[in-house]
């Protein structure tokens, strides 16, 4: 349906199409973090401005919060959400603190 396109700004050089299977409204970069932010019908596309890559977002839940950590892919996750390129096989083990044991 709809592409974004990556374009070098110095030299106007095409670096990459991203493919959509939606319209783009909006586009806003925060240049702080260089993720780039585009929004549709169906809802917002983060790309990763470093490699051009969308990315997908994963939200955990530990209850209660102080009953261990998850480590995903050898990084240790400090917040409840992480984003990943999609397309990258991720492997997630929950680590119990002392006194605690996950069931499931």
């Amino acid at each position: 349906m709809g592409s974004i396109s990556v374009i070098n700004g110095t030299s106007n050089i095409l670096i990459k199409n991203i493919p959509l299977s939606t319209y783009i409204f909006d586009l806003s970069v925060n240049p702080k973090t260089n993720l780039i932010y585009a929004t549709s019908k169906k809802g917002v596309i983060i790309i990763d401005g470093k490699t051009n890559n969308i990315l997908a977002g994963i939200t955990f839940n530990i209850n209660p919060s102080n009953a261990g950590y998850l480590i995903c892919s050898d990084r240790k996750v400090l917040e409840n959400y992480i984003r990943y390129e999609i397309g990258t096989s991720i492997e997630c083990n929950a680590i119990p603190n002392t006194g605690f044991e996950f069931s499931s």
